[in-house]
């Protein structure tokens, strides 16, 4: 009859040749350029959101809401960006237009000469 140790029925541990490294297999690569792919996506939609956010508000404060206002008339050929330019020079024209129609309830672009307009003060 034989007589072993418990431990002798175990395998020994594998190990890797001495300076030679381990390399993953195809499928584990794969997966690690998929979730560094996914992160990356992640990352990139989160940064978008924050500088959406960030300057939507920016315009919001380079026009400001009016606390002073005063009426204007639109000059012959003169359009919205014009108007916009002209009555706030220092500060985006997109901004002002919302401003400006929002104050005019003007559903288009469209402008007569003469229309009487209100807008914001900004000087």
């Amino acid at each position: 009859m034989d007589v072993r140790s418990a431990d002798s029925n175990t395998a020994p541990p594998v190990r890797a040749a001495v300076g030679r490294p381990v390399r993953p297999s195809a499928q584990i690569v794969r997966r690690r350029r998929w979730a560094a792919g996914l992160l990356a996506g992640v990352v990139l939609a989160g940064l978008v959101w924050v500088l959406a956010l960030v300057g939507g508000q920016a315009q919001e404060a380079a026009t400001g809401t009016p606390s002073v206002t005063e009426v204007v008339h639109v000059r012959s050929g003169e359009s919205l960006t014009a108007l916009a330019r002209r009555i706030a020079p220092d500060l985006p024209p997109s901004g002002v237009i919302d401003v400006v129609r929002e104050l005019n309830d003007l559903s288009s672009a469209g402008l007569r000469p003469g229309q009487a307009l209100v807008v914001p003060r900004y000087r």
